[in-house]
């Protein structure tokens, strides 16, 4: 089934409000988005409106961006912990469990989002878009071995025979693409390089193609669940939900 995804090109034209927020009806089946930045602040108006429109439907089942589902999170004594622990996604797996609501991943898989873009990138592509972005998020004391770990769950999730994971060769790529040398204090330079809303290299590129995939993937799941559940939340990064948005108004209309 073909999905009525927004490019990025059509989405970056939309101005909307912080969290962005949806309501759909069809009968007994009910979807509400939480479109959400992705703030790790308690404090923050989108908690106070998602928590609200969460006891107000209380859902059948809930759908996260993330694998935050797979583990168990009611040990935390408090909401405002578990957000500045985890973030949306992980707070919405904690109030799923604590009220004994099935809790599930809309996202691709590592693994199937990497095989994706094999079908139109070189390795070398694929592998320097998926490290390089990890560098503004590293701690600045030890930094190779941090990088080198972010490496090492890469390779268990491409798994490419002959492959060179070394951080030499990701050094040899970024080169290539760049004509100048790692520089891990600029920060800014590794959140564009692969930031899809840009076209300052061929890594924008692929972050547009994996992030169209993960909806596709987003949707079609989402969409299936209702032949189990009426009343779904899926929570989401605010442009993921209003690049997958005419996806769901034409399943409800």
């Amino acid at each position: 089934m073909k999905y009525s995804i927004l490019s990025h090109e059509e989405a970056v034209k939309i101005y909307y409000d912080l969290p962005y927020i949806y309501e759909l009806t069809k009968g007994k089946k009910k979807l509400i988005v939480f479109g959400a930045g992705h703030i790790a602040d308690p404090s923050h108006i989108q908690y106070k409106k998602f928590r609200d429109l969460f006891k107000k439907l209380k859902p059948d089942a809930v759908f996260v961006e993330s694998w935050s589902n797979e583990k168990d999170w009611s040990d935390f004594k408090s909401e405002n912990d578990i957000i500045k622990v985890g973030g949306e996604s992980t707070w919405l797996v904690y109030c799923a469990q604590k009220n004994k609501i099935p809790a599930f991943s809309w996202d691709l898989p590592y693994d199937k989002e990497i095989k994706l873009l094999l079908e139109k990138y070189s390795k070398k592509l694929i592998f320097a878009k998926y490290i390089l972005r990890n560098i503004p998020y590293l701690n600045k004391y030890k930094l190779e071995t941090q990088l080198q770990n972010r490496i090492n769950q890469f390779r268990n999730a491409s798994n490419w025979k002959g492959f060179d994971y070394s951080i030499d060769n990701l050094k040899k790529i970024h080169y290539s693409l760049f004509k100048k040398e790692i520089d891990f204090s600029n920060h800014k330079f590794y959140l564009m390089a692969p930031y899809p809303f840009k076209n300052d290299s061929i890594l924008n590129k692929i972050s547009r193609d994996a992030s169209i995939e993960r909806d596709k993937h987003g949707v079609k799941t989402i969409l299936g669940s209702f032949k189990k559940y009426n009343k779904i939340i899926a929570i989401m990064g605010s442009t993921h939900a209003v690049m997958q948005e005419p996806a769901y108004k034409d399943y409800f209309n």
